[in-house]
């Protein structure tokens, strides 16, 4: 009986860790969903994004851009411009695309970061092609660091 419920504990820990792992994303969402709320109120769902998105920012973007703006700054006129959004809401780190009544999220990389904080200090911002990264599960992320042997 004892080697029986040994055996079966492995099968128990990994219910239990995805389990965790699905309230962790679903309280995100709730978190994520608060958030986008507060500028559209009519979005209902936020989904992660499933590819990366290149965007151009283009000298037009740049000059029709507003600083201190998450919805006009340079990035998200692009953004608007590419996905054929109805709205964007960009900040250092993350970024909704909205539309209709669902916003897909997106990982917002440390070079763009940095770009739109020098944007809002009153530097221009940057013609050029940047990149959107779909939003990795903290599952996918734990293996992907574990597999560069560091820890999570």
């Amino acid at each position: 009986m004892l080697l029986n419920e040994t055996w079966l504990m492995p099968d128990i820990v990994k219910e239990a860790q995805n389990v965790s792992a699905t309230t962790r994303k679903s309280r995100g969402h709730r978190r994520s969903l608060a958030i986008v709320q507060k500028f559209f109120p009519k979005v209902t769902t936020v989904k992660d994004g499933t590819d990366d998105l290149e965007v151009e920012v283009t000298k037009q973007d740049a000059t029709s851009s507003r600083k201190k703006d998450h919805n006009n700054c340079a990035m998200a006129v692009a953004c608007k411009r590419k996905a054929k959004a109805d709205g964007i809401i960009i900040s250092i780190s993350m970024a909704y695309i909205i539309k209709g009544n669902t916003a897909t999220r997106y990982q917002v990389p440390n070079s763009v970061g940095r770009e739109i904080t020098a944007f809002d200090r009153g530097a221009r911002f940057a013609e050029g092609n940047y990149e959107l990264k779909a939003q990795m599960s903290h599952t996918a992320s734990t293996v992907a660091v574990r597999e560069l042997g560091e820890r999570p």
